[in-house]
């Protein structure tokens, strides 16, 4: 596939079920709808892409590194966004909507995996999917107990008890499916070679319910409304971020594929999960939606073109 061909697929599935969600985005049933595919995407697809791409990771060299470099990102960019939501001068919903468009970026299927896919092979999507192993416990741990903060859940109680309601949380269901398919490639169980259409198929199919998901949310009044949020969100994304993932597969001499993955990792936009939390816990989904299709805009007009033409 030349490098046309492989923007022009990857067009179509991101772009493609965002604009038949704003078709629909006016009806009385858009919210509800958006909800339960959310929650689709989540229980059955990103669980379902877990296990079966960590199954399949390859854990050698140094891709030890790989999730805690992460880990290690996603705790930075929180808490920039913690630092810098108090100047925004917001309601509580919509500085807590904020934080998460600052700190989660599209390191999921939904974008960065279904490029790794299309770029690098099933190959690409284990090694991306691996590297994000660490996503779920910070988003059940870090995430939610933010989000129920911000959005005026309030938990009472020690911190022990705040710990075990995030980990009966049901949306910790991905984290399992994680951790079986990691405890399969770590004692050396080889997988189907028939799970390989699977996964594509599940990281095509739950990219398009997403899309859907996010458009039936989009208001076309607000996404020009957040005109800080989103010109703060591009200047990190166009600085510190991508430099901190660069920096970090220079300093470990990570191989070219590792390489490529990180620096992914890097210039991706704001993330679907930022719209997730906002809805799951009640934040300015409008604000997150407007940097989610600004960012992800910008993403696949200017950056995108660039990093498939310099990797591909």
């Amino acid at each position: 596939m030349n490098l046309a061909d492989l923007y022009l697929k990857l067009l179509l599935l991101v772009v493609l079920p965002l604009v038949c969600g704003m078709a629909f985005s006016k009806a009385a049933w858009s919210g509800r709808v958006s909800s339960r595919l959310f929650a689709l995407a989540l229980y059955l697809f990103q669980t379902l892409v877990a296990f079966l791409a960590v199954w399949n990771a390859q854990l050698i060299n140094k891709a030890w590194v790989l999730p805690f470099v992460a880990l290690a990102a996603w705790f930075l960019s929180l808490g920039i966004g913690l630092l810098a939501q108090p100047i925004m001068k917001h309601t509580a919903k919509q500085r807590g909507a904020f934080v998460f468009t600052v700190c989660l970026s599209n390191h999921g299927y939904t974008l960065l995996g279904i490029v790794a896919l299309v770029v690098f092979g099933e190959e690409g999507l284990a090694q991306a999917t691996y590297t994000q192993l660490l996503i779920v416990p910070f988003l059940i741990l870090v995430c939610f107990p933010v989000a129920r903060h911000f959005g005026g859940e309030v938990q009472g109680g020690s911190i022990g008890r705040m710990l075990r309601q995030n980990l009966v949380d049901k949306r910790n269901l991905p984290l399992l499916a994680m951790l079986a398919g990691l405890a399969l490639n770590l004692t050396g169980v080889e997988r189907p070679a028939l799970f390989s259409e699977v996964v594509r198929i599940a990281v095509y199919v739950g990219t398009i319910i997403s899309g859907v998901a996010v458009g039936l949310l989009f208001k076309a009044s607000h996404v020009l409304h957040y005109k800080k949020e989103n010109l703060f969100s591009l200047i990190y994304r166009s600085t510190l971020y991508p430099l901190f993932f660069i920096g970090a597969a220079r300093l470990f001499h990570l191989n070219p594929l590792d390489t490529c993955i990180l620096t992914l990792f890097g210039i991706v936009p704001s993330a679907i999960y930022s719209n997730l939390i906002a809805d799951f816990f009640n934040l300015e989904k409008d604000l997150a939606n407007s940097v989610y299709i600004i960012s992800t805009t910008l993403f696949l007009v200017v950056v995108l073109p660039i990093y498939v033409f310099v990797v591909g």
